[in-house]
């Protein structure tokens, strides 16, 4: 129970809706094989099977995408198909499906699935129910996928916002603290697995006590930014950004070896000596080494940070344990 409670809300749900599916779909594949429907036995097996597979490839990979996305096609499929072969009185399964789609995919893509699903009924739905009937099955759903769909475009609207917030620094809009720690994490568990060389630069704003105590901390916090600004102007979009105090930030260089990321801690240095007046950076830059911790992975790059401010500042320093 403790590690499925370490676990995110993404794979949650991927878990929990495998076990409803389990729990819906065992029980009826063994009525109707005791009963003879083959056919339909076979589709209800099938979603138990890949129900399965996807619920260990989620909680041993932790990675839910693919499953999601998967989950939803064969639950949708296999309720369609159902209702095609079993007729108007196995349409009460679509509701609870069309609604469990929009906690695995995007709620456009939900909607078309499902509009698709409908399409693909209809057909049969019309030589067998009256235009009356028809009708009832079709606004009741349709209202229960709006419904639905209203729903989860608020819910990932509200979960953006309270993301943003949770894991960006307010003044600079960096990183945060609690996403660096989150990102150092990722990173050294892409480097278990795959050996991609990841590197981190730790950075300093040179003089920023003086521009504070001279021209005010609102001047402070504009220096600030403009920092935040000319940084991300260069770095790439696979890499990012932290603020990681009040005057020192950092960046994690993902699949760049520690020649690649001194060349780009090199040309932030020249950056930010050219478009600043009064303040420059000064740079350590570590290697992610095999069987560090995120902690370990920090102290060598501020290792090399306070020898590059030793050495007259506006410099970059690479760590001891790599040049060793």
């Amino acid at each position: 129970m403790t590690s499925l409670l370490r676990r995110s809300t993404e794979e949650l749900i991927v878990l929990f809706f495998g076990l409803i599916c389990l729990a819906g779909l065992i029980p009826f594949s063994v009525i109707r094989f005791s009963r003879g429907e083959w056919a339909l036995g076979l589709v209800d097996l099938f979603g138990i099977l890949t129900t399965i597979v996807m619920m260990t490839h989620v909680y041993r990979t932790r990675r839910v995408k693919f499953a999601n996305h998967l989950l939803a096609t064969i639950a949708l499929s296999g309720v369609s198909i159902i209702v095609l072969m079993n007729g108007p009185l196995d349409t009460y399964f679509l509701y609870p499906t069309v609604v469990a789609l929009y906690f695995l995919v995007s709620p456009n893509l939900a909607l078309m699935m499902t509009f698709l699903a409908v399409a693909f009924v209809s057909p049969s739905l019309l030589v067998q129910m009256d235009s009356f009937q028809y009708m009832k099955f079709l606004v009741s759903l349709i209202g229960c996928v709006l419904f639905a769909y209203l729903f989860a475009t608020t819910r990932n609207r509200q979960r953006d916002k309270l993301l943003w917030v949770s894991s960006k620094d307010a003044l600079t809009g960096a990183g945060n603290r609690r996403a660096l720690d989150e990102k150092l994490e990722e990173l050294i568990q892409v480097y278990k697995r795959n050996k991609v060389d990841n590197c981190l630069l730790l950075i300093d704003v040179d003089n920023f006590k003086q521009v504070n105590d001279s021209k005010g901390h609102a001047v402070g916090d504009q220096t600030l930014i403009r920092v935040t600004e000319t940084i991300q102007s260069r770095i790439r979009i696979t890499d990012s950004l932290y603020r990681f105090g009040g005057d020192e930030f950092v960046v994690l260089v993902s699949n760049a070896d520690l020649a690649t990321s001194s060349r780009l801690a090199e040309d932030l240095r020249s950056l930010i000596d050219t478009n600043e007046n009064e303040v420059s950076i000064s740079l350590g830059v570590a290697q992610y080494l095999e069987e560090q911790t995120k902690e370990e992975w920090l102290r060598c790059a501020d290792e090399a940070l306070f020898a590059a401010k030793r050495e007259g500042r506006n410099k970059v320093v690479t760590s001891e344990s790599e040049r060793g």
